[in-house]
């Protein structure tokens, strides 16, 4: 499958990303990013925020490359999250890692809190620290116009 593939597809639609939204989304993954670190708020927050940031960087590397996934897609998450692979390069293992957090994450939203351990949030934070400086690197190296002061 490529980009392209799932756009013929209908799974994501063509968008023309501009140097404001690029520029806004990624003031959002610092934001989520900055929460984590936020040592008052519940582990499920902070583990939630940390997978936020990822999210994040994974539609704003969609659009940047000229696409989103439809408003009202019913798996939203998994497109933006998995387009990762075709956008940046993201391997199999990390992409599964981000679908991981974004379980826990669930289950912490929808079902109980309360299994969140410190470890797995910090774990989560560098993980999410790495693929979120990653992302900006990308847009950085190959889509430089998009990037406000650049």
């Amino acid at each position: 499958m490529t980009l392209e593939s799932w756009h013929h597809s209908r799974l994501i639609v063509e968008h023309e990303p501009n140097r404001q939204e690029i520029s806004e989304l990624l003031e959002i993954v610092q934001t989520d990013l900055d929460d984590a670190r936020i040592e008052v708020l519940s582990l499920d927050r902070r583990l939630a925020c940390c997978y936020a940031a990822l999210l994040t960087a994974a539609r704003v590397a969609l659009r940047a490359s000229g696409y989103r996934v439809p408003k009202g897609t019913p798996s939203h998450h998994y497109y933006a999250i998995r387009s990762l692979h075709f956008t940046v390069g993201f391997g199999v293992e990390a992409i599964n890692k981000m679908e991981s957090l974004g379980k826990k994450r669930a289950t912490a939203d929808y079902i109980r809190v309360g299994e969140v351990s410190e470890s797995m949030v910090e774990e989560a934070l560098m993980f999410a620290e790495s693929c979120c400086t990653r992302v900006r690197k990308w847009i950085d190296a190959n889509h430089g116009h998009l990037i406000e002061g650049t």
